[in-house]
């Protein structure tokens, strides 16, 4: 990929991300994680026999399960896909901990304390000095848009994996400029006053409905004595 083309590539993530948020909220779509498929079921989904055809009517059924497991396999690629991003992201907690070992140990040295947490991860994980500042990066880099409201789905319908993550500040700093974070604040902010409004007017009503029901027992209680 030359420099053009991946300058281009994080430019398109963020628009393309930027339109599936926008898309989403305007339709009202609610904005929560998937669950991932029962994987019980899942599996029994694609292992099941296949149908025997002998007819056209067979014939169907066995094409209907054919798309059936095709739908299942989508389903749980997007489950895993998420996972890895969400397993990336828990490495903060990992860090947050440690943090605290770091603190009692060099309470007095912000700089041993860094170091602390380095070394540690790097013996524990067996991964090299810049590796492991690549990963923690990129945990922080997810956690910041899945605090923001985005979800692991959405990044995932993107294209987006934890190795974008990990990239130089250069291009995901491109991500972000055509993500435009700010828009993404505001829009999710006048959807969730939306749906407040909607869910005290609800309530209301719900409210006026049950006082009205509750008169009218009273009255023909009333009526009756």
């Amino acid at each position: 990929m030359t420099e053009l083309e991946k300058r281009k590539k994080f430019s398109d993530l963020g628009e393309r991300l930027n339109k599936l948020i926008t898309e989403s909220v305007k339709s009202n779509t609610i904005m929560t994680e998937n669950r991932a498929p029962n994987l019980s079921q899942a599996l029994k989904v694609l292992t099941s026999k296949p149908i025997q055809i002998t007819d056209e009517e067979s014939a169907k059924k066995r094409i209907s399960q054919w798309i059936q497991q095709k739908d299942t396999s989508k389903k749980i690629e997007l489950a895993t896909k998420s996972y890895k991003l969400f397993h990336r992201m828990s490495l903060l907690h990992i860090y947050n901990d440690l943090h605290i070992l770091a603190v009692e140990k060099h309470p007095d040295s912000e700089k041993k304390q860094r170091k602390f947490e380095r070394d540690f991860m790097c013996s524990q994980l067996g991964i090299h000095i810049r590796t492991e500042r690549r990963q923690k990066k990129s945990a922080s880099r997810i956690q910041h848009l899945i605090n923001i409201g985005i979800t692991f789905d959405q990044l995932v319908n993107v294209g987006l994996n934890t190795t974008y993550f990990e990239e130089a500040d250069f291009y995901y700093n491109l991500f972000l400029t055509d993500l435009n974070l700010e828009k993404i604040k505001g829009l999710f902010k006048k959807s969730n006053n939306l749906q407040s409004f909607l869910l005290e007017k609800e309530n209301t009503e719900n409210s006026e409905i049950n006082e009205s029901s509750d008169s009218n027992i009273n009255e023909k209680a009333n009526e009756s004595n």
